[in-house]
């Protein structure tokens, strides 16, 4: 067999190892978890190979990122509707990426960050923010703040303070 057949082949058989991919005997498994990726209603496309045989294109990035828990630092508004987006879903994974890596964040955004669906204080942190709506953004050097709305009726008015560390927006007080 000729090079290129042999790096396509082995590309073919990595596509089949990550994310995207689904056995024959998908009856079998168990339903998604909430924040994996849904699996297509219809067979992606195929593109045949030198070889004739049809591969699978990978799934985009933007999916591979945000079906890993992938976490957005890059705006302090983004970081704060992290935390709204993860109280509205159920889904926590990404909350732990959100606290200041040098640990100097207070305690309720430390209690933020710690936040899983087994949490004590889990059905009081998905009543107050899962209606949370970012309403004002202020930038000061490697500070900032964010204006918010939660609560359980979404009209409570708060502000969220951030930090920046090496270009990330992280939550420091709230």
């Amino acid at each position: 067999m000729t090079k290129t057949r042999w790096i396509v082949i082995v590309l073919a058989a990595g596509l089949c190892t990550g994310v995207g991919c689904k056995k024959k005997d998908a009856g079998n498994e168990p339903a998604a978890k909430t924040g994996e990726l849904a699996s297509p209603a219809a067979p992606a496309p195929t593109t045949p190979t030198t070889s004739g045989a049809p591969t699978t294109p990978p799934a985009p990035a933007a999916q591979i990122a945000q079906g890993a828990g992938g976490v957005d630092n890059s705006s302090p508004t983004k970081v704060t509707e992290a935390v709204f987006a993860a109280a509205a879903s159920g889904n926590t994974d990404q909350l732990m990426g959100l606290c200041d890596p040098k640990g100097e964040g207070d305690g309720d955004t430390k209690d933020i960050c710690g936040m899983t669906a087994a949490s004590p204080k889990f059905g009081e942190f998905k009543e107050y923010f899962a209606k949370g709506k970012a309403t004002k953004e202020t930038i000061t050097g490697d500070a900032a703040e964010v204006t918010f709305l939660f609560g359980p009726d979404g009209t409570k008015d708060e502000t969220m303070k951030l930090v920046r560390r090496d270009g990330k927006w992280y939550l420091s007080s709230f």
